[in-house]
């Protein structure tokens, strides 16, 4: 605890991986801090998971798409949308929303070295609500880790990833 605020930080391993990762620098590598409140949402009380407001000072790249409409000349609805976070020509990290089953996808089965264990190269899933057919997403990312925060931190998703290059580009 914090001046009266929770914060909590983690561990982005998982026991049937942990001593398999393909590194030691980013062994054991922790979550960002965050802060933990409880909120009464549609089915019923949860943890809110929030980057703690410190985090701000280090980004070294910000950008935000706000009120973003994508017309293709006629009305469409996508049951899924998304970003590729593309490390390289065959490496790629996938964040995803699938409408018609209510989920929230991190995909990191490309998104470089995987082999190390059966386990690792998986697609994480939280169940998400969009809010007035909008979803609102926070990501941080940095050489081998994503973040994903939804709906004000309503979800919170972390995931170790080992592409063989710096990411180059967000693709919708």
């Amino acid at each position: 605890e914090q001046e009266g605020r929770r914060i909590y930080i983690g561990w982005m391993s998982n026991w049937r991986y942990a001593n398999q990762v393909p590194t030691k620098e980013w062994r054991s590598a922790m979550t960002l801090p965050r802060e933990l409140t409880l909120a009464t949402i549609r089915d019923g009380i949860r943890v809110i998971q929030k980057p703690v407001k410190e985090v701000n000072s280090i980004k070294l790249e910000n950008f935000v798409l706000q009120e973003m409409t994508i017309e293709s000349g006629k009305a469409l609805s996508f049951p899924v949308f998304g970003l590729v976070i593309r490390h390289s020509e065959t490496e790629n990290t996938k964040v995803s929303i699938d409408v018609l089953n209510d989920l929230l996808l991190v995909d990191r089965t490309q998104s470089g070295e995987y082999n190390f264990s059966s386990s690792f190269p998986s697609v994480q899933e939280a169940p998400i609500v969009l809010k007035n057919n909008r979803v609102k997403l926070k990501l941080f990312m940095d050489t081998s880790s994503i973040e994903v925060f939804a709906n004000d931190g309503e979800i919170a998703v972390t995931s170790l990833i080992f592409p063989s290059e710096l990411s180059k580009e967000l693709v919708l």
